[in-house]
C-alpha cells in the first residue's frame, strides 16, 4: 500500500492540501479494526474479508495474485504450470499489515492434495527487496499483481498466472462509523480513493 498508493496519493495533494501530512503503519488485520474503533488510526487500507458493523468501507481496486520469476529463468519457461509451481522453491510474503492466510491456506491444501511439502527458502514479512531476490535466485514469488508489475519494472523478472485457482479479492479503505460524518474526513477519503482509482479532482 505504501509503495504503490502513498506516493501517488501526496502527488496528487500537492498543489490542492500541500500541508497534508500522513503517517503511516504496519498493523495485523484483527489490530487494524481495533485501532479503528477506538480511535487511534484514521483509515485502514487492505482487505478485511469480515468487518465489524461500526465499520464502513469503499472499494478501491480489485486485485489477483500472480507468480513472479526470474526473467532468466522465464526464457526456458514460456508458461508456469502447477508441477512447474509445485516443484519450485518459493518466496512467501506473509505482511503484517495485510491477510495472505487465505492464499497461503490454499497454496498448502494444493500441495497437501499433491503429496508434497512446500519448499519455502524465505519467509518474508516485507515487500522491499523480493524482486532482486527473485531475479537472482530463481524462486517463485507469490503476489497481488499490483505489486509484481511494479517488481517487473525495476528488476529482470517476469510474471506468471498463479497455477492454482483463487478467486480475485477487493483492496478497500475502511473507517469507523464516528468519523463518517466528519467534513475532513470525507474529503480526505475521497480524494485518497479518487486518487488511488485514478480518477480526476472534481
Amino acid at each position: 500500500g505504501q509503495m504503490l498508493m502513498i506516493g501517488e496519493v501526496l502527488f496528487g495533494l500537492m498543489e490542492e492540501a500541500p500541508h497534508v501530512s500522513i503517517r503511516t503503519t504496519d498493523l495485523p488485520v484483527a489490530t487494524a479494526e481495533e485501532a479503528l474503533m477506538r480511535g487511534d488510526v484514521d483509515f485502514a487500507v487492505g482487505h478485511i474479508a469480515n468487518i465489524s458493523k461500526s465499520l464502513y468501507r469503499r472499494k478501491l481496486v480489485s486485485e489477483t495474485f500472480v507468480c513472479v520469476v526470474s526473467r532468466s529463468k522465464a526464457q526456458h519457461v514460456r508458461k508456469l504450470t502447477l508441477d512447474d509451481f509445485l516443484s519450485g522453491s518459493h518466496i512467501r510474503y506473509s505482511p503484517t499489515a495485510v491477510s495472505l492466510s487465505r492464499l497461503n491456506t490454499e497454496v498448502d491444501r494444493v500441495f497437501r492434495s499433491a503429496g508434497l511439502k512446500q519448499r519455502i527458502a524465505l519467509d518474508a514479512a516485507h515487500s522491499f527487496g523480493l524482486s532482486a531476490i527473485v531475479a537472482k535466485t530463481g524462486h517463485i514469488l507469490t503476489v497481488p499483481a499490483r505489486l509484481a508489475e511494479h517488481y517487473v519494472r525495476i528488476s529482470p523478472v517476469t510474471i506468471h498466472p498463479l497455477p492454482i485457482n483463487f478467486p480475485p479479492f477487493d483492496i478497500s479503505l475502511y473507517w469507523h462509523e464516528r468519523e463518517h460524518q466528519d467534513p475532513a474526513h470525507k474529503w480526505f477519503r475521497s480524494r485518497f480513493a479518487d486518487i488511488v482509482r485514478g480518477q480526476p479532482s472534481e
